[in-house]
């Protein structure tokens, strides 16, 4: 029997308005419905990285219409460029004690290709430059991530990552700030040109 297992799947953006089939008590049950009850937790880690590369992604001009986790990079700028997103924040959505310590993984890891369903063998950064994204609003009643005056980035050149953290796992926020200043949504496509190739 013939397959097509070695096929990459495509993400093609879906309308919101898009209806569950096949099963008629569902009625007009929407691909958007689904989206608010699963997606709606953006404060939360998992979401909160979903929408700092959203963000970035916008911001750098990003021409793809749909994100697939599994197709490095996070964001590709419309220059080419390829950009990992990492994000934190000091707010958990769970009660705490304490602010989250805030740090932001950068560990080397090996290639991975969704055509073939394959690791390379050597690990590394296989990117152009990271943006560290800080959700920085400590305050739980106001906390609001689609407000990106509360949120603050960090560009960095991937080079420098590796000359300074050599092959480390992460990077505190006080390590980095000692390496760059951050800017807001705004400013990430410039801070990346004049970054990775200063003038």
């Amino acid at each position: 029997m013939e397959t097509n297992l070695p096929k990459h799947i495509p993400v093609h953006p879906l309308d919101s308005a898009r209806a569950f089939t096949g099963a008629a008590e569902w009625g007009t049950t929407s691909i958007g419905e689904y989206w608010r009850w699963a997606h709606s937790n953006i404060v939360g880690n998992t979401e909160r990285g979903v929408l700092a590369q959203f963000i970035v992604a916008k911001a750098l001009g990003d021409t793809r219409k749909a994100v697939d986790v599994w197709a490095p990079p996070d964001v590709l700028a419309s220059d080419a460029t390829r950009v990992e997103v990492k994000s934190a924040a000091y707010l958990q959505t769970w009660g705490q004690h304490n602010y989250s310590r805030v740090s932001f993984g950068v560990r080397e890891t090996l290639d991975w290709n969704p055509e073939t369903g394959e690791y390379g063998t050597q690990k590394g950064r296989y990117s152009d430059a990271y943006v560290f994204a800080l959700l920085t609003e400590r305050d739980k009643d106001k906390v609001d991530p689609l407000d990106l005056r509360q949120w603050e980035f960090y560009v960095v050149p991937t080079f420098v990552l590796n000359r300074e953290l050599g092959n480390a796992k992460s990077i505190s926020l006080v390590r980095l700030q000692k390496l760059i200043g951050p800017v807001g949504a705004d400013g990430i496509k410039d801070a990346l040109l004049n970054r990775l190739w200063p003038s």
